[in-house]
């Protein structure tokens, strides 16, 4: 083989591996927006709205027995109104959700809780209010 030929191919192998390159990585782009959970957590006997409680997502199907925690994804906290705002960028029809209590007596002990979101069809928002029952002093 020549050695232009060697260089004409080396070239184009090089401009070749280069093009897939940015098409592979563009292609795994998305410029759709994530699914959105939000919701309220609220003290099951007063109704009063709980702050500090942690919300983590976890993997969801029927077909593979129960929920899995989601330890790639960074949980969020609720506000001091009991508001929570969570992105998910993958769904099956549904966000398995964890809601647990984190800080202690700090805004009362609460037992932890499960959900799943549920989105409508050709929707990206779910809503979920969520009631967690307070523990008593002897628990």
């Amino acid at each position: 083989m020549s050695k232009l030929n060697r260089s004409f191919l080396k070239k184009f192998n090089a401009l070749l591996v280069a093009l897939l390159g940015f098409l592979g990585f563009s292609a795994c782009q998305s410029n759709e927006p994530g699914f959105v959970v939000r919701g309220k957590i609220t003290n099951a006997e007063t109704g009063q709205t709980i702050e500090g409680i942690r919300v983590s997502t976890g993997e969801f199907g029927f077909m593979y027995g129960p929920p899995m925690p989601n330890f790639n994804v960074k949980p969020v906290f609720s506000d001091r109104n009991g508001n929570f705002v969570k992105v998910v960028n993958d769904t099956t029809g549904g966000v398995w959700l964890h809601f647990l209590d984190v800080d202690g007596e700090k805004n009362g002990s609460f037992y932890s809780t499960d959900a799943v979101a549920r989105f409508e069809a050709g929707s990206n928002t779910a809503v979920i209010n969520v009631a967690l029952t307070p523990k008593t002093e002897n628990e």
